[in-house]
């Protein structure tokens, strides 16, 4: 799943993803960690079941994204090329062949890339030149209305279809994209949102329940800037008379859709519904940072509104809902499903509160959840008994736990901020820095200083 804003310069310092049993942070170094079920190489390495703590897979670049299928994974680099490894039968890994493997594999045939998204047995790219591609399984026209291997059992009978090599989809204008279950969407730069693949939940958003392999409009949206997709379900963010608004549709069985329904008599919905608070002002906050939909639970991350009801830009707020069956809602509790948002509280690190710095990255998979803050901490919570938490055991956790990582983290500048160069004499200087996003330890700088006779000092 891919489609975020991003707080201070806007730039991406660091990313998770969640995947079905296994889970992935790219560093503030660009660095890629992979950690969970590694039944089918997924994790990019050899001879292990699994691993409950994060094990570094290197590449030739500095890493920009990541995302996490079922049993695969997809990396991109920095140079526009996309790396997969994992399970490889349906052809997700897009290198032409169905053979699983352990490294990671670049895949040919694409333009340069701008970010990836890992479905459950299928997968898509963004072009840098605004156009789409996608591959692996297409039993549900995930990939698209475009030429298929049909895939036999033993018997003759078919099982389905799939694209071994990327396809392209969508020529260009589109800005995000994210990959579901067995069914796919996409921004464009016009703020409207295109869905196709299966719809046996109302995952396409038109009213029915038809699949599609060509993209279709999702009705009633528009101004569109966030989207995430779902293992059945979706969520989309627009701006209307100055407040955002969270909508969703598809399948509700957990609450995921986060409307408040009654899950027996409504378990889906075939057109996006606002998710409204009881004041009828909007959803969650006037402005929201962040979502992501995991297998049957969502989040959102929001800017806090202050006593005054003014908006702190600095300070950010969780809210959770749907699936909590492994304590992936990180609660404390396991067990109930949530069919509205609740804010998130807790006490971390000492602090007791429902607001904090910033986070950086959030990841809802299968059954559990990532966060990353911008003190460089990643927490998770939910399902662990392939290791996908981290945090050295195959325990559940209803609560967030830390996962520990390399803290590589650099503060990055708050917005408008600038170094503050003091000379003292023909010779000497004093460079003082700007305030930073708060860290808990840094391992230093690197300065170097040119001057206008052409000498370069570090």
């Amino acid at each position: 799943v891919f489609a975020e804003q991003n707080t201070g310069s806007g730039i991406v310092l660091a990313k998770t993803s969640a995947g079905l049993g296994h889970s992935g942070l790219i560093n503030y170094d660009g660095q890629v960690y992979l950690w969970g079920d590694n039944t089918y190489g997924q994790l990019g390495a050899a001879g292990l079941d699994y691993s409950d703590e994060p094990l570094r897979v290197f590449f030739p670049a500095a890493a920009i994204d990541i995302s996490l299928g079922s049993y695969h994974s997809l990396v991109l680099l920095e140079n526009g090329d996309v790396y997969a490894f994992g399970r490889n039968s349906f052809g997700q890994l897009g290198n032409g062949t169905t053979e699983q493997t352990d490294r990671p594999v670049k895949i040919d045939g694409l333009p340069a890339i701008s970010s990836a998204a890992a479905g459950a047995l299928h997968s898509i790219a963004l072009g840098a030149d605004g156009s789409v591609w996608a591959w692996g399984n297409n039993s549900h026209m995930q990939v698209g209305d475009v030429y298929s291997e049909i895939i036999y059992d033993t018997s003759g009978a078919v099982l389905g279809s799939r694209c071994t090599s990327p396809v392209r989809v969508k020529a260009g204008n589109v800005t995000a994209i994210a990959a579901g279950g067995q069914h796919s969407l996409y921004l464009d730069s016009q703020g409207n949102v295109f869905a196709w693949g299966d719809n046996s939940r109302g995952q396409l958003g038109n009213g029915s329940s038809q699949q599609n392999g060509n993209p279709g409009l999702v009705t009633g949206l528009e101004n569109v800037r966030l989207i995430a997709a779902g293992y059945m379900h979706n969520l989309a963010v627009n701006n209307t008379d100055g407040h955002d608004a969270v909508w969703a549709w598809g399948d509700d069985t957990h609450g995921q859709l986060g409307i408040g329904s009654d899950l027996q008599l409504k378990p889906f919905r075939s057109l996006p519904v606002k998710i409204d608070q009881a004041d009828g002002r909007g959803v969650l906050s006037p402005l929201i940072n962040k979502i992501s939909a995991g297998y049957a639970h969502s989040l959102a991350i929001t800017y806090r509104l202050d006593d005054d009801g003014q908006l702190d830009l600095t300070r950010h707020q969780l809210w959770v809902w749907g699936n909590n069956s492994h304590g992936q809602l990180g609660t404390g509790t396991a067990g109930n499903s949530l069919n509205r948002p609740v804010l998130y509280s807790g006490t971390d690190y000492g602090h007791y509160g429902n607001h904090y710095l910033p986070l950086d990255s959030l990841a809802a998979g299968g059954y559990h959840t990532l966060l990353l803050s911008s003190k460089g901490l990643l927490a998770a919570a939910g399902r662990g008994d392939s290791g996908q938490l981290g945090n050295l055991s195959i325990l559940d956790r209803a609560g967030f736990i830390n996962v520990p990582i390399p803290d590589v983290i650099r503060p990055a500048f708050l917005t408008g901020s600038s170094l503050n160069l003091e000379k003292i004499s023909d010779s000497e200087y004093i460079v003082r820095w700007p305030a930073a996003r708060d860290n808990i330890s840094v391992s230093g700088y690197r300065v170097m200083v040119n001057s206008s006779d052409g000498d370069s000092r570090v």
